[in-house]
């Protein structure tokens, strides 16, 4: 996906909400940028801290499996797409 006024191309995502858990944020974040339902989350791949624009962020980054690739593209994103591996933007 690409946010608006954004030049690079990220996965969805979004801050962890108060006592919310990383998996429902990104389960929130899915349905709320994409529309997205029904998302399994598979495991984890990692956690990682970013010290990038002089803050510190902590990124959680999931494996999930959707019951389909059809989403909606909502209003705060510029571009939204699928990619293969080998031709990632």
């Amino acid at each position: 996906m690409k946010n608006i006024n954004v030049k690079k191309w990220s996965l969805p995502g979004g801050k962890v909400d108060g006592k919310e858990t990383p998996e429902h944020c990104i389960k929130r974040e899915l349905r709320e940028e994409l529309g997205l339902e029904n998302v399994n989350i598979e495991r984890m791949l990692g956690t990682y801290v970013s010290n990038h624009e002089g803050k510190q962020d902590t990124i959680h980054v999931f494996v999930v499996h959707l019951p389909s690739l059809l989403f909606t593209k909502k209003w705060e994103l510029q571009a939204a797409d699928w990619f293969s591996l080998d031709s990632l933007p």
